[in-house]
């Protein structure tokens, strides 16, 4: 009932290609604020709010200053118990956004704001790695690193919201994603999204584009398939290149293809070009990039709010020997 904020559990595991099994990465691993009502607490402010009736403002409620006496006042939909500082702050947190109801327009900023914000009373003050917080209703809060990184945490997008996800280079490069095209609409939809986005990454390195094989993405709906079982991220030996990746999420409907392509391309601010080489920190990338790879199918799974992607390339990359041929630079 009460505003308690949470950080969004944001664990991205990946494990990447090639012949030897690279290094999982964990990536933000998020706890909640603890509340400071019990249950028996919570039971009996429940109750007494089945006695109200809305009055379509937010008022001062004697049940909220009881059980969370820094959040004194009601929505009107009795959805959240808040702070006066979040009364007409430009954000808004009650469901039926009364919080931002005859508000003057002096009064904290822009009420049709959806971007995530940076939440200087709460999310910063309680959790300083996750000073960010979801608007229009959310109680999450984000790191800095969640925002813009084609993976929607927020329940509406809005930390996906006004992004430019380009990484410059030639304008020959199709950027896959924008503001208008975040999550997907299903597995075919992801696979078009993660086919895409391989391709926009190869071509700012001026590597040809992959073709969508079928029996490869069968391959790697089979692995994700298998990893989802067991729990746990481990490379199968069915003798492609492979790239792995967990990402824990509320739905699978809120990863993009170019969220998780991107996550594997960032890896170039590890990778040293001046020399080359499989490096388990890097061997997404290298992966990604490998100019010998013509083929690609990709896989998902998902169970529990565990999302579970494979992709397989043919013939694979991070061959031994051959990376200068294979790995190139970023064209400025």
């Amino acid at each position: 009932m009460a505003a308690t904020y949470i950080v969004v559990t944001a664990l991205i595991i990946a494990v990447g290609c090639g012949f030897s099994d690279v290094e999982a990465g964990v990536i933000s691993k998020g706890k909640e604020v603890p509340a400071k009502a019990n249950i028996d607490d919570l039971k009996i402010l429940k109750q007494d709010i089945l006695k109200r009736t809305p009055s379509g403002e937010i008022e001062k409620s004697d049940v909220c200053a009881k059980v969370y006496p820094d959040f004194p006042y009601m929505c009107a939909d009795f959805s959240w118990c808040l702070a006066e500082t979040q009364i007409c702050d430009g954000h808004v947190t009650c469901q039926d956004g009364s919080d931002e109801n005859n508000c003057q327009e002096s009064g904290g900023g822009d009420a049709k704001d959806t971007k995530a914000f940076y939440d200087a009373r709460v999310c910063a003050t309680m959790l300083p790695e996750y000073p960010y917080r979801c608007s229009r209703g959310g109680s999450l809060c984000l790191g800095a690193h969640q925002l813009c990184d084609g993976l929607a945490q927020c329940p509406n997008y809005n930390d996906e919201m006004g992004c430019d996800y380009s990484y410059g280079g030639s304008d020959k490069c199709r950027l896959p994603i924008d503001s208008r095209n975040l999550g997907n609409t299903g597995q075919r939809d992801l696979n078009s999204q993660l086919l895409d986005a391989h391709n926009y990454f190869r071509c700012l390195h001026r590597v040809g584009p992959l073709s969508w094989d079928a029996s490869l993405a069968n391959v790697a709906r089979r692995v994700a398939s298998d990893n989802m079982m067991r729990g746990y991220l481990k490379h199968s030996s069915y003798g492609y290149g492979e790239n792995l990746a967990m990402v824990q999420i509320s739905d699978i409907s809120h990863i993009s293809g170019y969220g998780i392509i991107k996550m594997w391309y960032d890896e170039i601010e590890m990778y040293d070009f001046s020399r080359q080489g499989f490096k388990s920190s890097t061997g997404h990338l290298t992966q990604v990039l490998w100019a010998g790879t013509t083929k690609l199918g990709c896989g998902a799974a998902s169970k529990d709010g565990a999302i579970y992607i494979a992709c397989e390339y043919d013939p694979p990359g991070n061959v031994i020997g051959r990376f200068e041929k294979n790995v190139f630079p970023r064209v400025q």
